[in-house]
C-alpha cells in the first residue's frame, strides 16, 4: 500500500536557470555529488527535493508537477512577483477548500502553491445556495 510521497525529481537540461528559479521560491538547495554527478538538493520534512542534469540520452518524456504548502500564500506570492516571477494562476480559492497559486518553472514544470481556507474564509467564497 502507498503511503505518501517520500522524493521529487526534476530532470533538466538548464541546471542554473532552474537552480535559480526554485532559490528565488524559496527552495534552500544545496549543491552535491554523491557520487553520481552533481545535482542540487533539499528535504521538507519527509520528502527529498531534488534538481538533477539530463543528456540527450536520457532526456525526461513529461513534465512534472507538485504542490508546495505555504501558510501566507498570498503575501509569498507578491513577494516572489517582486522578484521577477510570474505566476499563471494568481491566488485563487478553490472549492475543495484550498487557495491555489500556479507558476512554472523555466523547463515548464507547474508547480502548485496551496493553503487551506478558514472556514469563514470558505464561506465567504463559496456560500450555500440557500
Amino acid at each position: 500500500m502507498l503511503k505518501s510521497i517520500d522524493a521529487v525529481f526534476i530532470s533538466t537540461p538548464n541546471m542554473e536557470k532552474v537552480i535559480d528559479f526554485y532559490k528565488t521560491l524559496g527552495v534552500p538547495l544545496k549543491v552535491n555529488d554523491h557520487g553520481g554527478g552533481l545535482h542540487a538538493e533539499a528535504d521538507f520534512g519527509d520528502v527529498h527535493f531534488a534538481i538533477q542534469p539530463w543528456t540527450s540520452h536520457d532526456a525526461p518524456k513529461g513534465n512534472v508537477s507538485f504542490s508546495f504548502q505555504v501558510p501566507n500564500l498570498e503575501e509569498y506570492c507578491r513577494e516572489l512577483e517582486s522578484k521577477g516571477l510570474k505566476f499563471t494562476r494568481p491566488a485563487t480559492p478553490m472549492p475543495f477548500g484550498g487557495v491555489i497559486a500556479v507558476i512554472h518553472d523555466p523547463d515548464g514544470n507547474q508547480i502548485f502553491l496551496n493553503r487551506w481556507q478558514s472556514d469563514e474564509e470558505y464561506e465567504k467564497n463559496f456560500p450555500a445556495k440557500k
